[in-house]
């Protein structure tokens, strides 16, 4: 470098670095692709699967005990609705 010849060392440096944050981008992406604990769903989808499942466990404690159509949450046959807040 004191001679002036420097793209003998600064060329290849950086295609070194270049590569090696492409392998660590790579390395990131395959790991969360295939780490199970990175692959999990967001909160407000949780929130409304976890609404489904205790809509349909109130469904099916009421519906054989009431022996009518309607239930709880309303007529049997409305289609429950993905923006409705968990209650607790």
């Amino acid at each position: 470098m004191a001679y002036g010849r420097w793209w003998w060392f600064v060329p290849p440096g950086l295609l070194i670095a270049l590569f090696g944050c492409g392998l660590a981008l790579i390395n990131f992406s395959i790991d969360e692709i295939i780490n199970p604990r990175l692959r999990t769903a967001p909160a407000a989808v949780k929130n409304v699967r976890l609404a489904r499942k205790q809509r349909a466990k109130r469904a099916a404690a009421t519906a054989p005990a009431a022996g009518a159509a309607a239930t709880a949450d309303g007529p049997a046959s409305t289609p429950a609705r993905d923006d409705e807040k968990v209650q607790s």
